[in-house]
């Protein structure tokens, strides 16, 4: 098993998995059982904190699986509220555009981590935070899995000029069909 994001702590006893678990479903590591760890399907309500991680898996071609942490809601929101005043302006707007264009490598990045046989998987959200001085990004990119982890890779290595006002969040919503 591996892990993006928080690793949970597989220490508390043996692992268990409960039944009709289904990669892309979103899952927790349960350790309210003294001495088990139980990886089932996270409940309606329950979101990734700083004390749980809700994670989804993916099946990686060596049979392996890679489990991939949640982004919670509140950080999100707060993306989006931070986003909105960022790109408020003529010239934000237009930083916001060459952020997203830089990310995706003007598209090249999409070609290369969406594999070949995909025939749709729909709206890719990205968030990237750009630090004041340019030269760090933190990025987040929506539904997390295998393609999101190729994009923020690829779109990490990348060089962004010094945002206008300081740190800046952008954000795109990409519709990827074939």
């Amino acid at each position: 098993m591996g892990f993006v994001g928080r690793k949970p702590d597989l220490s508390a006893g043996k692992l268990m998995v409960t039944k009709d678990i289904f990669s892309g479903e979103p899952v927790i590591f349960d350790t309210t059982i003294p001495g088990k760890v139980t990886l089932r399907l996270a409940r309606v309500g329950e979101v990734s904190n700083s004390e749980r991680a809700i994670y989804k898996f993916e099946w990686q071609k060596d049979k392996s699986l890679l489990f991939y942490e949640l982004y919670d809601l509140d950080t999100l929101r707060q993306l989006d509220k931070i986003n909105a005043a960022d790109a408020s302006t003529q010239e934000s707007k237009a930083y916001e555009q060459d952020v997203i264009n830089i990310f995706f490598g003007n598209g090249q990045a999409l070609s290369a981590c969406i594999p070949k046989d995909t025939k749709s998987i729909g709206f890719i959200t990205a968030y990237i935070k750009v630090s004041s001085s340019g030269k760090d990004i933190t990025a987040y990119v929506l539904p997390e899995g295998g393609v999101t982890k190729c994009l923020i890779d690829s779109g990490s290595t990348a060089k962004y000029r010094k945002p206008p006002g300081g740190e800046f969040v952008a954000k795109a919503a990409i519709n990827v069909t074939e």
